[in-house]
């Protein structure tokens, strides 16, 4: 393989240079678009592209922009749109992790240099991927219509102008809005299902920022938009330990709420962990087994509390393989996902690394039942 950092034989301040001039030159964004393209500037990203009726090229690619549907790759030759390829990127935590997608543009920019489009296969959680932006910013939506926003949304703010604003936000979308004005009162709002919650960190000084970490202490994994004031260095190693968490500054923008919920209630993401579990039970699965099925997630929530308290991989991974295997019979992907994802991750990790997907999977089974 060539000792070149990449295909077109371009240093990383060379990269920079050409890709600055491009924005430059670049104005509109594409209407269609529906995810947010980051720079995601790298001089080397593995790529395998499958051909037909030859060997797979391995080769080494510049990188431009990434999104949670695709990236953007700088390459020396053309590429026929529609080649299958594989990429492989760090991830945040757990190191290299290869992504499946196809090729579906291939523009020659001059010279040598192709810009290369790639659909991954499955959308990705672009945080996991982009260090230097702290996670809890990042948005993947670059386009949502608000109509797609559907659930129950939990306001904890103290101020009945920030709720009236956020109200006027969301009036073309079809979500149901609950009001909590003071710590208390959210505690008590809490135990009635909801979707997402709308937290102000500093509600009551700053015990948003508590009452959010107690969730989570909690094993509450519900997804949660925090807004604050400003004030939010101190806050910062806080939120950032925490999952499912987005971080606006006020004053919040309608397009901003509306891109950050959508990160949790539109569920085309990736990682199904993020996901909000909103599903029924397929109308024509008969009602008993539709009873039966919750029987069994009750007896499944307590075979995997029982194993998580006992540190007992093998009972946790039975349960939610289980899981894996009954929940989209009958309709209920989501769960079947989140279980199945917890089973792999218990395989490959141990509880310790496992926890925060099992405690997905028990919330989701404990909306399902309580729905």
């Amino acid at each position: 393989m060539s000792k070149r950092r990449n295909t077109i034989g371009m240093q990383a301040e060379q990269l920079d240079a050409l890709i600055r001039d491009w924005e430059s030159k670049e104005h509109a964004s594409d209407p269609s678009r529906r995810h947010e393209r980051l720079r995601f500037l790298r001089d080397r990203v593995y790529v395998k592209i499958k051909q037909s009726g030859g060997p797979d090229l391995i080769l080494k690619m510049a990188c431009r922009n990434l999104s949670a549907g695709g990236m953007s790759l700088l390459h020396n030759a053309y590429i026929h749109p529609g080649s299958e390829c594989t990429i492989v990127l760090e991830h945040r935590t757990e190191g290299p992790q290869t992504v499946d997608g196809r090729v579906v543009r291939c523009l020659h920019r001059g010279g040598i240099v192709h810009d290369i489009g790639v659909q991954f296969n499955t959308p990705i959680i672009v945080a996991d991927y982009i260090c230097d932006i702290s996670p809890d910013e990042i948005l993947s939506f670059e386009r949502v219509d608000p109509q797609e926003l559907e659930g129950v949304v939990l306001v904890v703010d103290p101020s009945p102008t920030d709720f009236a604003l956020v109200q006027h936000y969301l009036k073309e979308t079809r979500l149901r809005l609950r009001h909590a004005i003071s710590i208390e009162q959210a505690e008590q709002m809490i135990r009635e299902r909801f979707d997402v919650m709308i937290l102000d960190l500093h509600i009551d000084g700053e015990e948003g920022a508590m009452l959010l970490d107690r969730l989570r202490a909690d094993g509450d994994d519900t997804p949660v938009v925090a807004t604050t004031l400003g004030l939010v260095q101190s806050m910062k190693p806080l939120i950032a330990a925490l999952s499912n968490v987005r971080l606006l500054t006020k004053p919040v923008s309608e397009t901003q709420l509306i891109r950050a919920l959508a990160e949790f209630m539109l569920q085309d993401l990736g990682s199904a962990s993020m996901r909000v579990e909103s599903e029924r039970i397929d109308a024509s699965v008969p009602r008993e087994l539709a009873i039966a099925f919750k029987d069994e997630l009750q007896t499944m929530i307590g075979e995997i509390e029982k194993g998580m308290n006992e540190q007992d991989d093998r009972r946790c991974r039975i349960a939610s393989l289980r899981s894996a295997g009954s929940a989209p019979a009958v309709g209920l992907a989501t769960i079947g996902n989140l279980a199945r994802h917890a089973a792999d991750r218990l395989q490959d990790k141990g509880i310790a690394e496992a926890e925060p997907d099992l405690r997905s999977l028990l919330n989701a089974c404990k909306r399902h039942i309580a729905a």
